[in-house]
């Protein structure tokens, strides 16, 4: 009874935001515009999402400067470390879940050397963000 979480700007009770929810329900997303993805970025969201349904792990996939690189599952010695990557690095992952970015996979675009992420959710869904404008979260320009 105590929990509340903000929707539109107004506190709502979980039952009143589930209720709300199901106005959408069969409601299509046609404001959601279809992914501008190279040919690498398509085919590792592509593999990551088939690992993702076969093992039920997540996986991670960098791409640097168009090449591709091998697959690290979650909790192997080289998972994705935001400080080890070079220059233009996209990092591309996959949920477990029916989720979009967490604000941990966020946070890997204040780093300058990340251009841009990636998710695939378990259903295939997929998002990607990168900073616009040369702009990054914490102010700095991009070089």
């Amino acid at each position: 009874e105590r929990l509340r979480v903000v929707g539109n700007g107004e506190l709502m009770s979980p039952a009143d935001l589930i209720q709300k929810a199901q106005m959408y329900v069969d409601k299509t997303f046609d404001d959601f515009s279809p992914l501008d993805l190279s040919k690498q970025e398509r085919a590792a969201l592509e593999k990551l999402h088939k690992l993702c349904q076969a093992d039920g792990y997540e996986s991670a996939i960098k791409i640097v400067n168009g090449e591709v690189g091998e697959v690290v599952t979650s909790g192997a010695v080289g998972w994705v470390k935001t400080s080890d990557n070079p220059p233009g690095t996209t990092l591309l992952h996959s949920h477990t879940n029916d989720t979009p970015f967490s604000a941990p996979d966020l946070r890997h675009l204040t780093n300058k050397n990340v251009e841009k992420i990636g998710v695939v959710s378990y259903n295939g869904d997929a998002w990607m963000a990168y900073v616009g404008g040369g702009a990054r979260p914490d102010g700095r320009r991009v070089r």
